[in-house]
């Protein structure tokens, strides 16, 4: 086998890993934030090993098949708007020096796709909009969730290269 039917066939079974846990997600209901950020986290290897460009189609094919497969239209514009992709760019951003600076240019990152991303949803999809506080409230503790998650990326990067990485091979 060549080596780019094997990165093919690699992102292939990836993107389709990706998608069905997606969709289990949606059918459970209780995983609308965590398999999208479990999906962006799956993709690290595949990105460390054959590169960027490979971990984005590969975003990219998970991301539109959610969007036409996946009940749950905020879990998969969640992965699309920010959770499949920023696992890809966070070693750019790990390279500024300032961690004030780091943190806030990564705040910004997370909430402006984010704000966007929910502003559609409200405005668009679901006219009924709740109280200013508690969407305020939503937003803080997404920012937390983000910094956690953010947090834990190398940690967990560590355990899925140990593992995905043995069947991705190298």
């Amino acid at each position: 086998m060549t080596n780019n039917t094997k990165r093919l066939t690699t992102c292939s079974l990836m993107a389709a890993a990706g998608v069905v846990l997606m969709i289990l997600g949606s059918m459970l209901g209780v995983a609308t934030y965590a398999m999208p950020m479990i999906v962006g986290l799956m993709l690290i290897p595949l990105g460390k090993r054959y590169g960027i460009k490979y971990h984005l189609t590969t975003f990219a094919a998970i991301a539109l098949l959610s969007l036409m497969l996946v009940s749950d239209v905020e879990q998969s514009l969640l992965f699309a708007a920010f959770l499949g992709w920023y696992p890809a760019v966070r070693p750019w951003l790990q390279r500024i020096r300032s961690k004030i600076l780091r943190v806030l240019v990564k705040l910004s990152v997370f909430n402006v796709p984010v704000v966007v991303m929910e502003w559609v949803l409200m405005t668009l999809l679901v006219p009924e909009s709740m109280e200013r506080w508690f969407v305020w409230l939503l937003l803080a503790l997404g920012n937390i969730t983000f910094l956690l998650y953010d947090f834990v990326m190398p940690r967990f990067e560590f355990v899925m290269e140990r593992y995905l990485g043995r069947i991705i091979g190298k």
